[in-house]
């Protein structure tokens, strides 16, 4: 069961590079179009003249508003509210390490956190072996694989969550080849 749930765990904490890239488009949409409402008012009711104050009186007319512009700016405070929200969602997505690539698929995370499971419970490889058929000076060929971490593995995702068994299979020998470059990663660079 805690497999199951850290997994969706980390799945659901997981953001890609496309929808951080999609949330800045947004977040510079947004902005955009704040600035273009802002337009709306007239000049001297902007920027810093709208903080400290626009003139009292406009004879002439020139600086008034209307009830258009008076809702749109009601509008553009609630949008500019969005905008900072957005941004830091931008932001602490960024700082996670997750988002640099595709986002793993759930069954490469049930079989990357079963199998650090059964590593710290039995100390034992997760490595399936290979059974392999040799020909005459050609080179040989897998005709299946299995152990005891793969059988386990096939047991709980191939009948519990209904995966197909070579996509267990694919899994199984994709996390054990990602834990042996990390070791062998890990060991030249102790040296």
């Amino acid at each position: 069961m805690h497999v199951y749930l850290e997994a969706a765990r980390i799945r659901r904490e997981g953001a890609v590079k496309s929808q951080i890239e999609s949330a800045s488009r947004a977040l510079n949409l947004f902005t955009k179009g704040s600035n273009l409402i802002d337009e709306m008012r007239p000049p001297k009711r902007r920027g810093l003249y709208a903080v400290f104050g626009s003139p009292v009186d406009d004879i002439k007319g020139l600086e008034e508003s209307n009830n258009l512009v008076d809702e749109c700016q009601r509008i553009r405070l609630e949008i500019v509210r969005s905008v900072s929200d957005l941004q830091r969602a931008i932001e602490s997505q960024s700082l996670k390490p997750t988002n640099l690539g595709e986002r793993k698929k759930r069954l490469r995370i049930l079989v990357e956190l079963l199998a650090k499971w059964w590593v710290s419970e039995t100390g034992r490889s997760i490595a399936p072996y290979v059974k392999a058929k040799r020909l005459d000076h050609r080179p040989a060929f897998v005709e299946g694989r299995s152990g005891d971490f793969l059988s386990l593995a096939k047991a709980l995702f191939c009948q519990l969550d209904q995966f197909k068994e070579s996509e267990v299979i694919a899994a199984v020998t994709n996390v054990h080849e990602g834990f042996s470059a990390t070791k062998k990663s890990a060991a030249i660079s102790a040296k």
